[in-house]
């Protein structure tokens, strides 16, 4: 957990500082920011940690059925 914040951090810092001086996005409250870089880094996160298990799925937790 340490390390993935320690990632979290470094990497939210260069999501605002290319967002801001690359791309010269106006983000006031920083909303536009932190979402998108919560989205991306948790799918990120969750794909590295699990991706072995995610992909077999043995228990057919990812399967649709008629009432989802």
């Amino acid at each position: 957990m340490w390390l993935l914040i320690i990632f979290q951090v470094i990497f939210y810092g260069l999501n605002e500082g290319i967002g801001i001086v690359v791309f010269g996005a106006a983000d006031v409250g920083g909303s536009m920011f932190i979402h998108t870089f919560g989205a991306y880094f948790g799918l990120t996160a969750s794909y590295f940690f699990q991706s072995a298990k995610a992909i077999e799925d043995k228990e057919q937790r990812a399967v649709g059925g008629y009432t989802s």
